[in-house]
C-alpha cells in the first residue's frame, strides 16, 4: 500500500467527522435561540400571544410577572362565608 492510498480514505473520514460536528454546532445554536414570547401588558399582568387568529385577533392567555419571568397564574378556588 503507496502512502497516497492510506492518506485519502483518511482524508474522507477526516471531512465526515468534521461535517458531523460543524452540523451538531449549528443544530445545537439553533435550539438554544432564546425566544421570547410577545406580551402585551402592564407592569406585572399581561396577555400572552401565542399566535394571530382569523381577522388579526390575537390569540393566547393571561400571565403575570413573577420573579421577571411570565408565567401563568393559577386561579384559586372562590371563598364562601362560613354559616
Amino acid at each position: 500500500m503507496s502512502n497516497r492510498t492510506v492518506r485519502r480514505p483518511l482524508v474522507l473520514v477526516l471531512a465526515w467527522v468534521l461535517s458531523l460536528v460543524g452540523a451538531g454546532v449549528a443544530g445545537a445554536a439553533l435550539t438554544q435561540r432564546d425566544h421570547e414570547p410577545k406580551v402585551i401588558s402592564g407592569s406585572d399582568f399581561g396577555f400572552m400571544v401565542e399566535r394571530i387568529g382569523r381577522n388579526d385577533a390575537p390569540i393566547g392567555r393571561l400571565v403575570v410577572r413573577v420573579n421577571g419571568k411570565w408565567v401563568d397564574p393559577e386561579i384559586a378556588p372562590a371563598m364562601r362565608l362560613a354559616k
